[in-house]
């Protein structure tokens, strides 16, 4: 009798817990502890739906995480959308897509958003770090650890004229600022402005900037650097496109810049210049330097040709200007002396190129010049920085200055390293009855 009370209790049991249990949350024990969620050190305490993994995708409550963040999150049924917005930011969630946007612009979910437990749960580190705060992952204590604080900077860019060259390095600056996250638009807000050349207009830009407490200046070319220098001495400043920072009066030396300026130099491969020259003229023995005497950066240009030269056992004879109209007689005296030209970035000779290629034109003279426009002016061929290469470096120091908050004063100028480009006018050539090498008519342009 007693054993079968006993059975008969059991049955009872079962059927009520069968009854009971569905109207609970349904929780499956696998053996591992729950997910759980730190912002910097602070665990995060979900009301009534925990983090869970879907697939091999962790899925954390929207709501949870951006109010202990300092977002205010709201739900629009009609769209079915959560949108989450701070000072800086507004970001819109749409239920059962992997597209989620910044501030208006498109970004992508490794999976789509979704509702668990009526709850938005979605992949949280692409949504977290679009917002500037960095996301890992503790596999041993099964913890999502988000770090850092909403990051959010202004840069004013200030750059002296229009130029293709000078495009790039801007691009190439926003894209360095991309690859770590930094997205022109989304959590960077790029202020630009060009002074069309005039150097007073340069003045009032900087100013307008330091007025506007933003939080960098990009300062393209060596007046713009020069401009921003007089206008502060608080601000972080990162120069491109300048070739002496030091020469320039903005910085104590390369290796320690010593203040609020350091950045990356478009310095003139001259040595690799020379190489060139010595590759498409390999029977040279003297070469040809032309080059104004009253300006700085073409004498230095010339100590460093000078210097190669000697180094490959060659000899040079030089010849100087000091204005445009100069230029036919020096170049006249080189005929006969010299089986090649080298020709400086200076801009007196940049503007006498057509008279460089008339003389050239008529003795069969192979020119090597400093700039690419010099090529496209009536120069034979140059090797070149890349700017896009010198913007994007310029964009790695930015992220190192506003994000890990290194010094200025102590960060050394950089160089491109690498990806220079070889031009060789076809045009020219032609001109001068040049046979370009097989190994370089791949570089061969033939400007209108």
């Amino acid at each position: 009798m007693t054993n079968r009370i006993c059975s008969i209790m059991l049955v009872l049991t079962l059927v009520v817990t069968a009854v009971i249990i569905p109207q609970a949350t349904a929780v499956v024990y696998t053996g591992e502890q729950p997910i759980s969620v730190t912002i910097n050190g602070e665990r995060v305490v979900f009301d009534d739906q925990n983090p869970v993994i879907v697939g091999s995708r962790t899925l954390v409550p929207v709501r949870g995480v951006f109010e202990k963040l300092g977002f205010d999150v709201s739900w629009a049924p009609d769209t079915r959308q959560a949108i989450l917005t701070s000072d800086a930011h507004t970001v819109v969630i749409t239920i059962g897509s992997a597209t989620f946007t910044v501030n208006g612009a498109n970004r992508t979910l490794d999976v789509p958003a979704q509702i668990i437990g009526d709850r938005t749960m979605l992949p949280i580190r692409a949504v977290v770090e679009s917002v500037g705060y960095f996301v890992d992952w503790d596999n041993a204590t099964r913890t999502v650890l988000i770090t850092g604080d909403e990051q959010y900077f202004t840069i004013g860019a200030i750059n002296f004229m229009e130029h293709p060259a000078l495009a790039e390095a801007l691009q190439g600056f926003k894209d360095g600022l991309a690859a770590n996250g930094f997205i022109v638009g989304e959590n960077i807000t790029l202020i630009y402005d060009n002074a069309q050349g005039e150097i007073a207009a340069l003045a009032t830009i900087a100013d307008r900037f330091v007025a506007q407490n933003v939080d960098m200046i990009l300062s393209i070319t060596t007046p713009a650097v020069q401009a921003v220098a007089a206008a502060t001495e608080t601000i972080p400043v990162l120069g491109t496109a300048v070739t002496n920072y030091v020469v320039a009066g903005v910085i104590d030396s390369n290796e320690r810049p010593g203040g609020n300026i350091t950045g990356t130099s478009d310095m003139i491969p001259v040595s690799e210049q020379i190489d060139l020259m010595v590759e498409l003229v390999p029977d040279v023995e003297t070469i040809g330097l032309i080059y104004n005497s009253s300006d700085f950066n073409a004498r230095f240009q010339i100590e460093i040709a000078k210097e190669r030269i000697l180094e490959l056992g060659l000899q040079y004879h030089e010849v100087t200007v000091t204005r445009p109209g100069e230029v036919y007689q020096a170049m006249q005296s080189l005929v006969g002396r010299v089986q090649a030209v080298y020709v400086p970035a200076d801009n007196t000779m940049a503007s006498a190129m057509p008279t460089v290629r008339v003389v050239a034109m008529e003795a069969g003279l192979p020119t090597v010049c400093g700039a690419n426009i010099m090529v496209m002016n009536g120069g034979l061929a140059t090797v070149v920085i890349c700017y896009h290469e010198l913007g994007f470096i310029t964009g790695l120091m930015a992220i190192d200055v506003l994000v890990n908050g290194a010094d200025t004063a102590t960060m050394p100028i950089q160089f491109a390293q690498s990806n220079f480009e070889i031009i060789i006018n076809g045009v020219v050539a032609e001109e001068i009855g040049f046979t370009i090498p097989e190994r370089f008519r791949a570089y061969v342009i033939y400007p209108e």
